[in-house]
């Protein structure tokens, strides 16, 4: 159809929060959780981990391909002007079907 077009969209990989939530099982073992510290370095070291990893694409973004509708809006000027010349042909053969002639060229007229 005319009014459709394939988009390619990235989604980045989930591993980095699971390498992050290893680390937090990890360091609540070593760590003594009763103080605020011990959450404030893990919580740092967790998003320096996410963020050098994101730097360096240690894990590897997929991309996925999906078919979406084009709005009426963005539609090229050919697609609007074929899609409606289909429309008006379509009309046209429904007429010659029609047996009345009075409702046929009211159809006509307009």
């Amino acid at each position: 159809m005319p009014n459709k077009r394939i988009r390619t969209k990235k989604v980045p990989s989930n591993l980095p929060y699971v390498v992050v939530g290893i680390w937090w099982a990890i360091g609540t073992l070593v760590l003594p959780m009763y103080r605020l510290s011990s959450y404030l370095l893990l919580a740092g070291i967790g998003i320096g981990m996410v963020l050098i990893m994101r730097k360096l694409h240690v894990f590897k973004d997929t991309e996925i391909q999906y078919e979406e509708e084009i709005p009426f809006e963005e539609m090229e000027l050919e697609d609007v002007l074929a899609e409606g010349y289909g429309y008006l042909a379509d009309l046209q053969k429904s007429n010659e079907k029609i047996a009345d002639e009075q409702m046929t060229r009211g159809i006509e007229e307009v």
